[in-house]
């Protein structure tokens, strides 16, 4: 005790800057172990969600983790789930080389080409597709009275797709980032979410709704 306070008196600068940074490792640790849970508490919850059996195509860290449910579940002939976690400070002080952290991104392939095709994404107008035809026909905008957001569809009767999407952005709109379902992309079906207000409970529900969204594309 003598020798802290000896320390102390002589270079207080320097023993609180030391007690700032073990005030911020520690907070940091912690964060980290509550990232390991929440990743844990997702994967868990992803289990529930099919019948089929979570396999970690990487090994569970710190940092999320990569699994898919095989078999996967119809419509789909793959379905591959990433999570990136990162405590909120080191997302913040970290943002170019996080960019994506805390968010939960759904890729999955359908059995066959899609007839229905849809793309949203927060903040953006799907400028890229719009205009653009193939022998499926051109997109067509669409404007998502929820959100006051575009977006857009391309297939001789998206109606039922459409109905999924509004369904969707119903349920879990504030956390959705990313919703496409294109035929000429691999995996034709990427969702993604934030994962900041979303409780594991609700992912069964999630993934509930984009196999329906994946047999509207089918339509």
């Amino acid at each position: 005790m003598d020798y802290l306070e000896r320390l102390w008196a002589e270079n207080p600068t320097t023993v609180a800057a030391l007690g700032v940074l073990l005030v911020c490792i520690l907070a940091i640790l912690s964060a980290l172990i509550r990232a390991r849970q929440r990743s844990r508490d997702l994967l868990a919850a992803l289990g529930d969600s099919a019948r089929g059996q979570v396999v970690l195509l990487r090994p569970l860290g710190l940092w999320g983790f990569e699994a898919a449910i095989q078999p996967a579940p119809e419509p789909f002939s793959q379905f591959v789930v990433r999570y990136r976690a990162a405590p909120a400070l080191l997302a913040w002080l970290l943002r170019p080389l996080l960019y994506g952290a805390n968010q939960l991104t759904f890729q999955a392939s359908l059995n066959t080409r899609p007839a229905g095709e849809l793309l949203w994404i927060r903040g953006q107008v799907p400028s890229r597709a719009l205009g653009k035809g193939t022998e499926l026909g051109l997109w067509v905008q669409h404007r998502l009275d929820i959100s006051g957001s575009e977006y857009a569809t391309r297939g001789p009767n998206p109606g039922a797709l459409q109905h999924v999407f509004l369904d969707l952005q119903t349920r879990f709109g504030p956390i959705l980032r990313k919703v496409s379902i294109q035929a000429d992309a691999a995996p034709e079906m990427e969702v993604v979410v934030r994962t900041r207000g979303l409780n594991p409970e609700q992912i069964p529900a999630l993934v509930a709704t984009l196999r329906a969204a994946g047999r509207a594309a089918l339509y």
